[in-house]
């Protein structure tokens, strides 16, 4: 599992199921955009996987909007893309036993 800070899409909020993409009009795609200062949301990234429809690459996060919010409360973002700026800014801790 991986921490992350991203640019979490105002529109997601409302996302059920399927892969989440970049959408053309979205801040990371303008020119000259800032990607630190589009940060807006924490998650946990948990997994991976493809889609055996089409073959797309997506990571499996975890949100904090519970159980009843996407797909048992993860969702899927699309993978190796950046989208969202949510594979720049991976964070973690050094467990001491």
């Amino acid at each position: 599992m991986v921490d992350v800070t991203w640019s979490f899409p105002i529109y997601a909020q409302h996302f059920g199921t399927g892969i989440l993409k970049i959408s053309p009009d979205s801040a990371q795609v303008k020119e000259g955009a800032d990607m630190i200062d589009e940060l807006s949301h924490t998650s946990s990234i948990i997994g991976w996987g493809v889609d055996p429809k089409d073959g797309t690459k997506y990571w499996i996060v975890r949100n904090a909007f519970g159980q009843t919010w996407g797909e048992n409360g993860d969702f899927k973002v699309i993978r190796g893309q950046n989208a969202f700026n949510i594979e720049s800014f991976p964070g973690g801790y050094d467990v001491i036993l």
